[in-house]
């Protein structure tokens, strides 16, 4: 069965559980599955935490019922400095609000319905903890600079581009509700020219970029290094994900 809770201003949110039929002994079968492993976590410019697990995590995503950071049981809602979380099914990432995370490293613990009880550790900077090696890169065992050097990391999310209008002076990306890969983002160029990040929008130059702070996520970039009549290339790259490149013919 699918239970399917969908209140005014919060996220909605999707259970599955199974229902078995008791045998003859009068015993109720209980089957869980192992929880999938996290590949990725880290602690946003705005002092939020995320957990990614990936693609195709779909069906774990929706069974999650509670999610616990330390000792402090967290609830859905909007996250920010609270003890909130929000999930991004299709990109199977768990957002978390940063005010349990006291510790040098914090135990989250997620329960989801017919999966065994997962605790991951993360550390207060935000990178998870493997093989009690808190030096661990946000999940890797410590391997080779070849083995790094092969990883390709997650897929970027599909993002929309949308040209100046006649009373701006910048293009906007929009990335939907992925806050995950929002968070993650290291760098952007336009045709060579790196950009400089912004915190505040008012603060926008021809070679800047800036990311709107609430869902759904925007991201501002400068004209500056844009060409006419010419293919202009976008790099954009973020942490834990391939290199998303964008191709634009400007008119």
């Amino acid at each position: 069965y699918t239970l399917t809770l969908a209140p005014d201003y919060y996220t909605e949110q999707t259970v599955s559980f199974e229902v078995k039929a008791k045998d003859n002994s009068g015993n109720t079968e209980v089957t869980t599955k192992d929880a999938p492993t996290p590949n990725n976590a880290e602690k946003s410019m705005f002092g939020s935490y995320s957990l990614t697990f990936g693609m195709n995590n779909d069906d774990y995503m929706k069974a999650i019922t509670s999610i616990k950071v330390n000792s402090t049981s967290y609830t859905s809602g909007y996250v920010s400095n609270n003890n909130k979380y929000s999930i991004a099914v299709t990109d199977g990432s768990i957002s978390l609000g940063n005010s349990a995370f006291t510790e040098d490293n914090n135990t989250v613990t997620i329960t989801a319905t017919g999966y065994k009880e997962l605790t991951v550790t993360i550390t207060k900077n935000g990178k998870l903890v493997v093989d009690n090696n808190p030096g661990s890169d946000n999940g890797e065992n410590n391997g080779s600079p070849e083995d790094k050097d092969t990883e390709t990391g997650l897929t970027p999310p599909t993002v929309e581009l949308s040209v100046p209008s006649m009373f701006s002076d910048y293009y906007t990306l929009d990335l939907g509700m992925n806050e995950a890969y929002c968070n993650a983002i290291e760098s952007i160029a336009v045709n060579n020219t790196t950009y400089t990040k912004i915190n505040y929008s008012f603060s926008m130059t021809a070679t800047s970029w800036y990311i709107a702070e609430k869902s759904p996520y925007k991201i501002s970039i400068g004209a500056g290094a844009f060409v006419a009549d010419s293919t202009n290339t976008i790099v954009i790259k973020a942490n834990g994900y391939k290199t998303l490149t964008l191709n634009y013919t400007k008119q």
